[in-house]
């Protein structure tokens, strides 16, 4: 009883400085971070199983935030907490308002253009970090230093965030007790259909929601889901670079990766070892997959891979309509990092990149089969033959069936009473057993 009491406590005190810094007007994007906070979780006698980490660029954030919090923290009764860099003059509190309907804590932080990642990592590393860096080229240290390319580590910045925030609430709100899950999600995903229930998902154990774009390493562009252990490994990448003995344990684990990446790929990226006379690892060029790989390894964090329901949307601009008295939407645009032009899916009112064509098409596929036929505990090992073949699941559909692999079977589910109305199938329980060892079909009905 103590213990819901302090977390009680907890969350209203947390709640009344927030309620007072946006009185005073403190809350805003641009120029800082800032905590948000909603003291409905006082309503909530139980603590939420899982945590949600949004993390990314608030561009595309008004267009894909209601998806997001439909499909993965609705879905999972999760509280959230957030790192996000914002431009001036975007409304945050508008949209992260909407989280209070769920009666769970949210909060986080919002870096505006005044935030200085160097100074920042500095103070975080320290001189111990600055030796790491010297070690490390590429861009997985992109932002971290001069002379690595791109800004992946803006989004390691974002990573550390939502840990510290998770790690303080476990801490100070919830009497010590950790989550078992947590949801990793870029603020610019567009999600089609409901997450996977963390019901059907293993401890220790990473699922990555990507059916490409490994570049060497392990895809981080749809995030991921995972065990509370796991996820500090996930999100604590830069937390190696601050311990002597991690950062030379991590050399080895880059090199690892590096030198097992396909010849095509390491060439391409410009991928390097270099080793001193003693046969150790001086230093390394790699990317920010696989620092995401390496730093998994390292702490024996085991990797599936699922189907995934969301694209990447790009930012689209909105205007009002003199005559109809309506927004309408006008040029569509990535930030000027992204080198790809955005294209406009009329049906779902949003704009994606066109980098990530095939993404958009495959998460429509998914998106439509997990709307027909739910998850399954096999179907999470479906996606690198079976959901990976669009063209196969399109066809299926149409046929009026539905798969999931498990192990040496394919347990196909048909459809028998199946029907479309606003793209919502439903599906009988009849189910088809085909075996893959011997080749022959065998059959069996699942009542």
């Amino acid at each position: 009883m103590l213990r819901v009491t302090n977390w009680r406590l907890g969350v209203a005190v947390a709640t009344y400085f927030t309620l007072i810094a946006r009185v005073r007007g403190v809350f805003r994007s641009g120029g800082g971070d800032y905590d948000y906070g909603y003291g409905g979780a006082l309503e909530r006698e139980d603590h939420a199983r899982t945590a949600v980490c949004l993390f990314g660029r608030t561009d595309a954030l008004e267009w894909s935030f209601g998806s997001i919090r439909e499909n993965i923290i609705s879905a999972l009764d999760a509280d959230t907490f957030y790192s996000l860099s914002s431009s001036k003059g975007f409304d945050m509190g508008q949209i992260l308002g909407s989280l209070s309907e769920g009666k769970r804590l949210f909060k986080g932080k919002i870096f505006g253009d005044e935030f200085h990642l160097k100074d920042w990592f500095s103070s975080f590393a320290g001189e111990k970090g600055r030796n790491a860096l010297d070690r490390l080229n590429g861009n997985l240290c992109g932002g971290l230093d001069a002379k690595c390319p791109g800004g992946v580590g803006y989004m390691l910045h974002h990573l550390e965030v939502c840990l510290q925030e998770i790690e303080e609430a476990e801490r100070n709100l919830r009497g010590g007790q950790g989550y078992d899950f947590v949801r990793i999600v870029r603020a610019e995903s567009f999600v089609r259909a409901k997450d996977v229930p963390t019901s059907l998902l293993d401890g220790s154990t990473c699922y990555i929601p990507c059916p490409q774009e490994d570049n060497g390493g392990y895809c981080d562009q749809g995030g991921a889901a995972c065990s509370r252990e796991a996820a500090s490994a996930y999100l604590g990448g830069l937390r190696i670079l601050g311990d002597d003995t991690d950062t030379t344990n991590l050399l080895e684990a880059l090199g690892k990766v590096v030198r097992n990446a396909p010849t095509e790929t390491s060439e391409m990226l410009a991928f390097s070892v270099v080793e001193g006379e003693d046969g150790s690892i001086h230093s390394v060029s790699a990317n920010a997959e696989v620092f995401l790989r390496a730093r998994l390894e390292m702490r024996g964090v085991q990797i599936e891979r699922i189907p995934d329901t969301s694209f990447r949307l790009c930012r689209c601009d909105k205007k009002k309509s003199s005559s109809l008295d309506h927004e309408t939407v006008i040029n569509c645009h990535n930030p000027s990092f992204y080198k790809h032009p955005c294209v406009w899916d009329e049906e779902l009112g949003v704009g994606y990149t066109s980098q990530m064509e095939s993404e958009h098409g495959y998460s429509r596929i998914v998106g439509r089969y997990v709307e027909a036929c739910g998850w399954s505990r096999p179907m999470l090992f479906a996606s690198t033959q079976q959901l990976s073949r669009i063209n196969d699941i399109e066809r299926m559909l149409e046929n009026e069936e539905c798969f999931v692999q498990a192990i040496s079977y394919v347990y196909i589910l048909k459809c028998t009473h199946m029907y479309i109305m606003r793209n919502n199938l439903t599906c009988s329980r009849y189910v088809i057993i085909e075996s893959w060892v011997c080749n022959t079909a065998m059959y069996a009905v699942y009542i």
